[in-house]
């Protein structure tokens, strides 16, 4: 059976599920593209090494992306 055979013989309850793992799948897939890292947060924080803890430098890279 084909995959459009198989969606026809569904109860029509199921035929929405599939439908909305479908778009789910459609979104997933075309959201983020996979590529060469861009790093355009690094040296964001290159002047607060001395106001802050390694600690709080990661904190504010993590809100900074």
């Amino acid at each position: 059976m084909t995959l459009t055979q198989i969606i026809e013989v569904l109860p029509e309850a199921a035929r929405y599920e599939v439908q909305d793992f479908a778009e789910y799948l459609l979104r997933k897939s075309s959201g983020r593209q996979r590529g060469t890292p861009s790093f355009q947060w690094a040296g964001i924080l290159a002047g607060e090494a001395q106001q802050h803890s390694s600690v709080e430098l990661q904190h504010e890279m993590v809100a900074a992306r």
